[in-house]
């Protein structure tokens, strides 16, 4: 989900991320960590009896393991708060009611999330000391390895995993992969979800593109271009099922059932998606002073949402024409990813879109330029 900006974190909350981050090495299972969904019942627990959590319980919360890590990046208390009162305080209803009525992902996703959160304590509780297990690091491992050059993957450089209840969703951050417990738990095989988290993390370390070095006015058209194969390839491990059958298991949590069904329409999206990505980036290849506004002009026209899908179509093409290992040769650089997919659509056009000439000749001076 895409949230606003907010500030860089303080050096205070540096400090306690840090002093964390040592603490955690004593844990039993080192890998996962789970205080959060702890702190989160406490805050409930209050809010349920129609009172007001201490400032000592929020900040409990926001500097336990995962709600940290969030909040360093995104700030997230800033929102998480109010939205907490308004799904767990009784006297808050009536401004949850007007949420609801806004229609937006407020009111149709998060609060009936939490809700719904509030009502299975003891699923939720389940799903936690499963998920904490040996087999599903052993799963996630195997399935993030299939998409990644042989040694990439280091056991001994796992990101460590937080447990929380916040949106439903899964993110890797720079400090450490961040789950929804409850929204985890309505996939097929949530392990696929820690998987293709893990996968951005460990690209990360391979990746060999110089993003530092791109010029201010290519970064916009260069993020489009990066996140379709960073995000293509990772959606390989945990999306495939839903593209390749029709008659997948429709989710029964609205936020996976939201997602599922967007997929869908995405996807029926993506040839004129494609030709768009061609005419932005032709343009740019024949007069670079129109770099910035194709750059946004894209970012406008493909969402990071469908950044997923395209992505994910592009490496499909890929994996069918070359082949897995193939593909994973053009990991980490998202120059080579692109066109190795024109590669495909140039000699099938009726199996994929293809890319121009022009199209190619930028991807080509941009491998050359900022690529190792």
């Amino acid at each position: 989900m895409d949230y606003p900006e907010f500030s860089r974190p303080s050096w205070v909350l540096l400090f306690l991320f840090l002093v964390m981050g040592m603490s955690c090495k004593t844990a039993s299972k080192p890998w996962i960590h789970a205080e959060g969904i702890e702190k989160f019942w406490e805050i409930h627990d209050v809010l349920q009896q129609d009172q007001e959590p201490s400032d000592e319980m929020w900040e409990a919360l926001f500097t336990s393991p995962g709600y940290l890590q969030l909040d360093l990046v995104e700030r997230r208390s800033r929102w998480m708060k109010p939205v907490f009162r308004k799904a767990y305080r009784p006297s808050f209803a009536p401004e949850a009611a007007k949420l609801r009525a806004s229609k937006d992902f407020i009111g149709t996703m998060l609060l009936p999330h939490l809700e719904m959160v509030g009502s299975n304590r003891g699923a939720v509780d389940d799903f936690v000391a499963e998920f904490s297990s040996d087999e599903t690091l052993e799963l996630a491992l195997s399935l993030v390895k299939d998409f990644l050059p042989e040694g990439a993957v280091r056991p001994d450089l796992l990101p460590p995993v937080y447990l929380v209840i916040m949106d439903g969703d899964s993110k890797a951050l720079s400090n450490g992969i961040v789950m929804d417990a409850y929204g985890i738990s309505f996939w097929s095989v949530p392990a696929t979800v820690l998987s293709h988290e893990m996968h951005h993390l460990f690209r990360e370390r391979i990746k060999r593109v110089r993003k530092a070095d791109v010029a201010p006015e290519e970064r916009e058209l260069f993020t489009v271009l990066e996140q379709l194969e960073e995000e293509g390839v990772a959606e390989m491990i945990d999306k495939t099922d839903w593209i390749e059958s029709d008659d997948f298991d429709p989710s029964p949590h609205p936020l996976v059932l939201w997602v599922q069904e967007r997929y869908r329409r995405s996807l029926e999206e993506v040839p004129e998606a494609i030709r768009e990505l061609d005419r932005g980036l032709a343009a740019v290849s024949q007069d670079a002073r129109v770099c910035e506004a194709q750059g946004i002009r894209l970012a406008d026209l493909i969402p990071s949402f469908d950044r997923h899908t395209i992505g994910l179509f592009m490496a499909r093409t890929i994996e069918g024409a070359f082949g897995r290992e193939r593909l994973i040769s053009v990991v980490g650089n998202p120059l080579a990813f692109v066109r190795l997919y024109a590669e495909v659509a140039r000699t099938n056009p009726g199996r994929a879109t293809p890319l121009s000439d022009e199209a190619i000749d930028l991807l080509l001076a941009w491998e050359e330029k900022y690529v190792d």
